[in-house]
């Protein structure tokens, strides 16, 4: 394998190595990411958005699409693309979910070549749960779940006699309050989800 250094401008001549970095190695997760991103700028998704649309994040990736034929088209732009660099899709760690405004459902496995992406009604994306109905209650079920394990972790501190009141409002400002409302800002809360926060 060959590889250039590039400093703004300048790039210096190719040279020849035969081993990359271990597992485990603080540089492996920097030169994974920049791979990563290197594919996915390869995909050249611009264009039409009502088609389709890419999210990634350290290495969870999100392809969004409007049809099943879209879908798999990107999924073979990101597929050919990473096979170049030896990156592979696991196949088990990918999900597939279906979202419609009305209508019956498609639950079948979306079927891509030898893969088969398992068919989910919700799964946890960046730590905050996506479902296909785009309800929240379950998003913050979880989140009161979330918020009573940071209040117990913290219990002592908070039920101390010897912080004052101002102290422990700190403490619930800055450690519980956060739990409770990670990711709030994209929910659309009804009555009675307001009522449950």
């Amino acid at each position: 394998m060959e590889a250039s250094i590039k400093i703004e401008n300048l790039t210096s001549k190719p040279f020849s190595f035969s081993s990359g970095v271990h597992q485990g190695d603080p540089l492996s997760a920097t030169v994974f990411n920049l791979i990563l991103h290197w594919v996915m700028r390869k995909l050249n998704l611009r264009g039409d958005i009502s088609l389709k649309l890419k999210q990634i994040y350290a290495d969870d990736v999100a392809l969004l699409a409007r049809a099943p034929k879209a879908l798999k088209e990107i999924f073979h732009k990101l597929q050919n693309e990473a096979t170049l660099v030896g990156l592979n899709i696991n196949e088990d760690k990918t999900k597939y979910m279906q979202i419609k405004r009305s209508g019956t459902k498609d639950i079948t496995h979306l079927k891509i070549d030898n893969f088969a992406f398992e068919n989910v009604e919700n799964f946890n994306y960046l730590g905050s749960i996506l479902n296909a109905d785009n309800k929240m209650n379950i998003e913050i079920a979880e989140r009161i779940v979330t918020g009573n394990k940071a209040y117990y972790a913290n219990a002592k501190l908070i039920k101390s006699k010897f912080l004052k009141r101002n102290t422990k409002m700190k403490i619930y400002k800055t450690i519980l309050r956060p739990v409770i409302t990670y990711s709030s800002e994209t929910w659309t809360l009804t009555a009675k989800d307001e009522n449950n926060l």
